[in-house]
């Protein structure tokens, strides 16, 4: 059967406050997650640069290698938005949550065997960035940290997109704030500075803050779907 689609062009679409509005009350939120995430790991290097240029190199090494294996997760929890506002869209909350929960289970699955792999070639995954040896040695300590928040990451990035995909973003928003700029960063700054843990310590700040927010998307998302499924 043959069907023919009709397509306006953008020029001719009507001027439509009300749909302005709403796309901003999703976006603005969503950007402001974003920035105060980057924000947390620009002031976590900015720290790790008054410990010296070597904890700063080592920190530039290692979250190099954590962002690698970030992008996968986040490209997985794109998918997992689209997918979960089809199904939100056809109220079919079953399917949600099974798409949901396999994408967790996919992410958690390679964020763990890339802790495993940070953990036992974590003296030589440096090596791909610089021959230093001070800072080799600074940077495989880093990995072990991150092999552990690798995980975290991973669950606070799909359970955030998938509250997005549900059009869940005011709350995320604060929570995100909370679980970084509230939780995290004084944590770093604790451990490192007053506790004089040491370079290590930024990255544990890093570790609650992921933690934290990684734990609290997901009970949000449990409260949505209370009472759906």
């Amino acid at each position: 059967m043959r069907h023919t689609y009709h397509f306006t062009k953008a020029h001719e679409q009507p001027f439509s406050k009300k749909r302005i509005i709403s796309l901003l009350k999703i976006g603005v939120p969503i950007g402001f997650q974003i920035i105060v995430e980057m924000l947390t790991f620009s002031v976590g290097a900015v720290m790790m640069g008054w410990l010296g240029e070597i904890p700063l190199a080592a920190h530039q090494v290692a979250i190099g290698l954590a962002s690698s294996s970030y992008m996968i997760s986040l490209g997985i929890s794109q998918a997992t938005t689209i997918r979960v506002s089809h199904q939100l869209g056809q109220n079919d909350y079953k399917s949600l949550k099974m798409a949901v929960f396999a994408s967790t289970h996919l992410v958690l699955l390679f964020m763990i065997s890339m802790g495993l792999l940070f953990v036992l070639a974590r003296d030589y995954l440096p090596l791909a960035f610089t021959s230093d040896s001070e800072v080799v040695a600074v940077a495989s300590g880093l990995l072990v940290v991150a092999a552990i928040f690798q995980v975290f990451d991973g669950l606070q990035v799909i359970m955030l997109s998938t509250l997005r995909g549900m059009t869940d973003v005011k709350i995320p928003m604060f929570i995100a704030f909370a679980a970084y700029m509230i939780i995290g960063l004084p944590t770093s700054y604790g451990l490192t500075f007053i506790l004089n843990v040491g370079p290590v310590g930024i990255w544990y700040g890093f570790l609650v803050g992921l933690g934290t927010a990684g734990v609290l998307f997901f009970f949000r998302f449990k409260h949505n779907l209370k009472g759906k499924t």
